[in-house]
């Protein structure tokens, strides 16, 4: 009766060392930073045609982050830090 009790305790603690350990980990890789690129094309409502020059900015950003689009009215924001 006795080693049975002990051999459960053992296990268990065993069991309780994997769990924390998980919950450890997964708790370390929600945290994490991710570097994202933000793209895409700016047109004008009416004519659909791209605009060239336009100024993007992520609003919210510190430092404010921003780019101007180029002859197609494509942009492109890299590295920027968020969370997913």
């Amino acid at each position: 009766m006795y080693l049975k009790r002990v051999f459960f305790f053992r296990r268990m603690q065993k069991l309780s060392l994997i769990i924390l350990w998980l919950l450890f980990t997964l708790n370390l890789v929600a945290q994490k930073d991710y570097k994202q690129t933000i793209r895409g094309t700016v047109v004008d409502k009416y004519t659909l045609m791209p605009l060239i020059g336009a100024t993007v900015i992520l609003l919210g950003s510190e430092p404010l982050t921003g780019t101007a689009t180029d002859e197609q009215g494509n942009f492109r924001l890299e590295h920027i830090y968020g969370r997913l």
